[in-house]
């Protein structure tokens, strides 16, 4: 994070990302689908309220009633900094953020990639065909909690990614 920065939490839960940013930031949307968060998030950051932005949506590759895709919510606005933590959507994420991604100079990115067993090695490759330097997080994650889950239980925890132009 660079101060003033344009920051998009995306899956933001309880705020814990965001809120360690809050300070820096220039302005920060806060994405959380999940309604019974909302509550909590409006009293967590009333204090940055002129420079917070809630956003009670998933951020995907379609627009309608419960979705937003980067690109339109972005359409005309800087944005420097995107993380995520969506339960694996994050390449639908990307999917819908193609001019964002292509026209956002300084961007960089922070991307959950543990949820399906393919999803670092996709993103990083998604973000290195958009001209991003992309890199893993160091260390692995183990996953030994979901029944439904596939192998590998060792995964990348992080994949990071800026702008290489």
């Amino acid at each position: 994070m660079q101060k003033d920065d344009i920051i998009a939490d995306v899956g933001t839960a309880e705020g814990i990302w965001a809120l360690n940013n809050a300070e820096k930031a220039g302005k920060i949307y806060l994405f959380e689908s999940n309604r019974a968060w909302i509550k909590a998030l409006k009293n967590t950051f009333k204090q940055w309220k002129d420079k917070i932005v809630i956003v009670n949506k998933y951020v995907s590759n379609i627009d309608d009633d419960n979705n937003v895709t980067l690109d339109n919510f972005f359409k005309g606005k800087r944005i420097d900094f995107i993380k995520t933590y969506i339960e694996g959507m994050e390449i639908k994420l990307l999917e819908g953020g193609r001019d964002v991604l292509a026209n956002n100079i300084n961007l960089r990115l922070l991307l959950c990639a543990y949820h399906s067993k393919n999803d670092a090695a996709d993103l990083k490759e998604l973000l290195q065909n958009n001209d991003f330097k992309a890199e893993y997080s160091k260390g692995y994650m183990l996953f030994i909690y979901d029944e439904k889950l596939e192998k590998p239980y060792i995964r990348r925890g992080l994949v990071m990614g800026m702008k290489s132009v």
